[in-house]
């Protein structure tokens, strides 16, 4: 056979490339990628342009994709249930205080307890449009495999109903409406809650006292005095926690309305702040220091390899 073939692996833990049309806003915060898993996909990087990867030049040779894995999040979804009511507590305690601005004083929580973690209207747009963005850079190969596909999702609604507009948008775009049975496994996908060792670490309160130093130290001390200071020129003693529901309340609000008067609290420089708090809060649970983390995922990176394997050798045999 002239050329070469590959057999191209996407695996995509946040994709970033997406565009869903402009969308305006009146927040400063709007678009900047300061909310960790709260950022919207589409303020990652605004972009129509989709590249075709099914043939690519290769040393020389032309060489095409033959099969391709993708790994996705769930599309944004509402708070949890925990955080929900989070919200409403410091409401009430913040409406208690004479002077409150009329805006936070009135405010209503959009986040009902009956929608708590499941998939938002946001993130069944972002499904869709990573489905036509996966369709579209494959087009060729995945309009001729339909019948190979298989999609795999975790046991919760948020997954599924994700894999589901995942698969409307990847319709769209290959010409067919695809309506492929979801097969569950939470073993290869939610492999963290049935991990004895990992789950002993992550209770062990030792494993954050890094987070916690850094929740206790000068710089988050100094954002927690600027909100106190914002909130009623300190007429409040908000906490460190109490400063971080604020924080969801922003993020949430504008990535599913666009604008949030709770964000006013907030400054740029804090925001940046706890964006890194929760960066070694995520390092933690899922980086490199604990052996237990890569190997708990053995499972899944097991199942992409061997699919892989598969394709490799079915077209060595040709």
């Amino acid at each position: 056979m002239e050329g070469c073939m590959i057999a191209r692996l996407c695996l995509v833990t946040l994709i970033v490339t997406i565009h869903c049309g402009p969308v305006s806003s009146n927040s400063y915060l709007f678009g900047r990628e300061l909310f960790g898993t709260k950022t919207p996909y589409l303020w990652s990087r605004q972009s129509s342009d989709v590249t075709d990867l099914t043939s690519v030049q290769y040393n020389g040779q032309q060489c095409r994709a033959v099969y391709v894995d993708g790994l996705y999040r769930h599309g944004a979804r509402y708070p949890s249930l925990k955080w929900v009511n989070r919200m409403n507590e410091l409401h009430t305690l913040l409406s208690g205080g004479n002077g409150i601005d009329q805006s936070v004083g009135d405010w209503g929580n959009a986040f009902k307890a009956d929608k708590a973690a499941q998939l938002s209207a946001l993130g069944q747009q972002e499904m869709v449009v990573l489905g036509e963005r996966l369709g579209s850079r494959f087009q060729s190969l995945l309009s001729s495999e339909k019948d190979r596909m298989h999609f795999y999702s975790s046991a919760k609604d948020r997954a599924k109903d994700s894999a589901t507009y995942f698969q409307k948008g990847l319709g769209n775009t290959i010409g067919t409406n695809l309506s492929i049975p979801t097969t569950i496994d939470n073993l290869m996908l939610r492999f963290y809650e049935s991990c004895k060792l990992y789950n002993k670490i992550m209770d062990n309160e030792k494993t954050f006292e890094e987070y916690d130093k850094f929740l206790t130290g000068p710089e988050m001390t100094n954002v927690v005095t600027n909100v106190n200071n914002a909130v009623l020129s300190g007429h409040f003693n908000l906490t460190v926690d109490q400063v971080r529901i604020i924080q969801q309340i922003c993020a949430c609000e504008l990535a599913f309305f666009n604008t949030s008067d709770w964000c006013s609290y907030l400054s740029l420089s804090g925001l940046e702040l706890m964006d890194y708090g929760g960066d070694i809060k995520s390092n933690i649970e899922g980086g490199y220091r604990h052996d237990i983390t890569a190997q708990m995922s053995c499972p899944l990176l097991k199942h992409v390899l061997q699919q892989m394997d598969k394709v490799v050798t079915a077209q060595s045999d040709r």
